[in-house]
């Protein structure tokens, strides 16, 4: 009996062993550090804006919380019907598939990565109220997250005219997403500050070229 259980016991840990090992490297909500939102963000020359609010970063991590290197992470924007991704201008290391509408990108050495995606608002979309990007690595589901918008209409960069569509979702419609660059939830004052912040600076004068059809 001693040696039944003895084996028996020798079986576990190993099954154990076995199971931790298949774990390792596969990437796990759990443990890996993900944001609530993204803010899409205009460009100039090309180049996209660095504004604070444009990057999201995610730390892909596995079950025993070691950092997963070289992990696919992909941003799909097929339910946002208010949002347009832009084609061309994205920053180096991001993958746009415009028929799919997401936007790919790798980990490093500390299973780190940043998005920061070009794209603007579509004006005759559905109003979008609840977070619309869900977010893979490597097939893996993550978080669903919000996104919101800097060029709201699409056209001539970040202007004045997105700060009004801002406002006008903050009187009438303060849960769409578009216009809440914080992720609190809900649109503020707070909101059109940031956008206003954007507007004031250079980096973001210029609209998409090309958008995803």
């Amino acid at each position: 009996m001693t040696s039944l259980i003895r084996r028996a016991t020798l079986l576990t840990a190993v099954g154990l062993l076995a199971a931790s090992a298949a774990m390792a490297g596969v990437p796990s909500t759990g443990t890996s550090t993900q944001p609530l939102g993204i803010s899409l963000v205009a460009h100039t020359g090309g180049i996209a804006d660095g504004v604070a609010i444009g990057g999201s970063t995610y730390t892909i991590r596995d079950a025993a919380s070691n950092p997963v290197a070289n992990s696919v992470v992909v941003m799909n924007f097929s339910t946002c019907t208010d949002v347009r991704l832009c084609s061309i201008t994205q920053p180096a290391g991001l993958f746009v598939n415009c028929a799919a509408k997401t936007v790919s990108a790798v980990t490093d050495a500390s299973g780190v990565v940043t998005f920061r995606v070009v794209g603007g608002g579509l004006t005759s979309g559905v109003a979008i109220i609840a977070p619309c990007v869900s977010v893979t690595a490597d097939g893996v589901a993550l978080n669903t997250i919000r996104s919101s918008t800097c060029d709201m209409n699409g056209s001539g960069g970040v202007t004045s005219a997105d700060i009004t569509l801002a406002k006008n979702d903050n009187n009438t419609n303060p849960a769409r997403t578009r216009s809440d660059f914080n992720k609190s939830g809900s649109v503020t004052s707070a909101d059109i500050t940031l956008l206003k912040n954007v507007d004031n600076g250079t980096g973001s004068d210029s609209s998409c070229d090309t958008y995803c059809p």
